[in-house]
Formats: structure tokens, C-alpha cells, sequence
């Protein structure tokens, strides 16, 4: 046998040097192919699951966006209907004018405050909607529901609203 040869003792199940250190090194080079390819899969398991969750937060924010889409669907229904009755009972927003009223802390006799605010009531011709609205006595020893001991007392009165009016069309 040649010096380079290697040397298998086939009756003890024993390997030369050379043989071994080949098994070694090709055991070493499929260890680390496959630490290689872990590692390669643990990244795609990671890019997965960040792909995952992106995809649940997505998901979330696509059925609040169709929760929106359908509120608002509804909203544009009950609108159409409001239109459709309120043009039905003669309320066409072109046969209607509005202006603005705005009185803070106005002292006014008792007089000219039950006519202002028999103006603002509702009849078929008028609407108003009040923002806020202040009634007060300017006194303590006052009172808003007894008749004042003389006609001079004045009342505060804070109101803000629009006054809606009809300025043609059919009366309902």
C-alpha cells in the first residue's frame, strides 16, 4: 500500500486520519449550511409575522373605514328622506331666508322683550332655532314670574339664534 493511502481497518470499524478528518470537515460544512439556512428561516418567520401583524392593523383600519362608509350611507339616506319630506310640507330652502340675532345682556322692559320673543315663536310662516338664550331680572328683590311694583324695571336678556322666514312659495 502506498504511504498517501488511507487506511480502513475493516474488522474493528476504525477510520484512518485522512477519512476521519474528511467526515469532520463534511459534518462541520452540513452544520453550518444548516445554522445558514435557520437563520434564513427565523428571518422569514420574523418578516412573517411583522407582515402579519401589519396586515391585522390594516384589516382594522379598512372595517372602521367601512363602519364610516356605512354610517355616512345611511346619514345620505335619512337626508334624502328629511329633503323629501320637508319639500313635500313646503319647506324648499328657496322659499326661505334666514338672519342671524344676536342680543347679549341687553336690558329691555318687560314689553319689548314679550314681543321679541313673540317674534321667534314658530308659525307657518317663521322658524327660529335658538343657540343660547339668557333671561334674568336686573334686581335681587325682583322676579321673573310676579309683576314688578312699578313699570320701569328692565330684564337682561342674552338670545343668539337664526330666524327663519318665508319669503315665497306655497303655505303648507
Amino acid at each position: 500500500m502506498s504511504p498517501g493511502a488511507a487506511k480502513v481497518n475493516r474488522g474493528s470499524g476504525q477510520w484512518s486520519r485522512p477519512v476521519w478528518l474528511l467526515v469532520v470537515a463534511a459534518s462541520l460544512l452540513l452544520l453550518a449550511a444548516a445554522a445558514l439556512y435557520l437563520g434564513s428561516v427565523r428571518q422569514q418567520r420574523l418578516q412573517a409575522q411583522e407582515a402579519v401583524v401589519e396586515a391585522r392593523g390594516q384589516r382594522v383600519q379598512l372595517q372602521r373605514q367601512l363602519d364610516e362608509a356605512g354610517r355616512l350611507a345611511e346619514l345620505a339616506t335619512r337626508a334624502r328622506a328629511l329633503l323629501a319630506d320637508a319639500s313635500a310640507n313646503g319647506l324648499v330652502p328657496a322659499h326661505w331666508g334666514e338672519r342671524h340675532l344676536n342680543l347679549r345682556q341687553q336690558r329691555l322692559s318687560r314689553q319689548a322683550v314679550d314681543e321679541l320673543l313673540r317674534g321667534t315663536a314658530r308659525g307657518p310662516d317663521r322658524l327660529f332655532g335658538a343657540d343660547s338664550f339668557d333671561l334674568s331680572v336686573t334686581s335681587l328683590d325682583e322676579g321673573l314670574f310676579t309683576l314688578p311694583a312699578t313699570d320701569g324695571q328692565l330684564l337682561q336678556l342674552s338670545l343668539r339664534g337664526s330666524q327663519l322666514f318665508r319669503t315665497g312659495g306655497p303655505m303648507p
